[in-house]
């Protein structure tokens, strides 16, 4: 078992790592097995340990499933920006200046007829979490996204987006930034 992790890990860029449908994602070690993990629901997935930048490069992916995953970051950015807690009402807003309305149905680029369907599949895969309160929906990233997806890459993205410079200092900056407006 400790031969075929190395190989995944070195050679695919892979490492299984264990998450609970409740918690934060946990790395499946040398020794260990899932019988360790509290009451037998933690589920298993595939973490890429490679940066976004080598994921994609030299990769022919289909242009559906690229425009996924910018949804899914988009989305997750939202998240993070908003200490955890996206309200559904804030997340259509945003995406409605992106030109993703709801209700509407979306071209070809993500493979599915409407947004709501995208965003749906995110929850079945559990990169997303939509809880339902009588007043208003919430999401957050799910397991599999804490498990995928750092808040590094998270932050870099923002970055990149508003044209700066990804470093260190600037990373330090936006989630120090994001502390203080979420504590106001």
């Amino acid at each position: 078992l400790e031969e075929a992790r190395v190989r995944l890990r070195d050679l695919m860029g892979f490492e299984l790592v264990e998450v609970a449908k409740t918690s934060r994602r946990r790395t499946v070690g040398a020794g260990e097995s899932s019988s360790s993990a509290a009451g037998g629901n933690n589920v298993y997935v595939l973490k890429n340990t490679r940066s976004i930048a080598e994921t994609y490069e030299g990769l022919d992916r289909a242009a559906d499933a690229d425009n996924r995953s910018a949804l899914l970051l988009v989305v997750c950015a939202l998240v993070f920006l908003t200490d955890g807690q996206l309200r559904e009402s804030d997340m259509w807003r945003q995406l409605g200046d992106l030109g993703l309305e709801r209700g509407t149905k979306t071209s070809a680029a993500f493979g599915s007829p409407r947004i709501e369907d995208v965003l749906d599949e995110f929850c079945k895969q559990q990169y997303l979490s939509k809880v339902k309160s009588e007043e208003q929906v919430l999401w957050s990233m799910g397991p599999r996204a804490d498990a995928e997806i750092s808040e590094k890459s998270i932050c870099a993205f923002i970055l990149e987006m508003y044209g700066d410079e990804v470093n260190d200092e600037n990373i330090a900056a936006l989630r120090h930034s994001v502390s203080a407006f979420n504590a106001a």
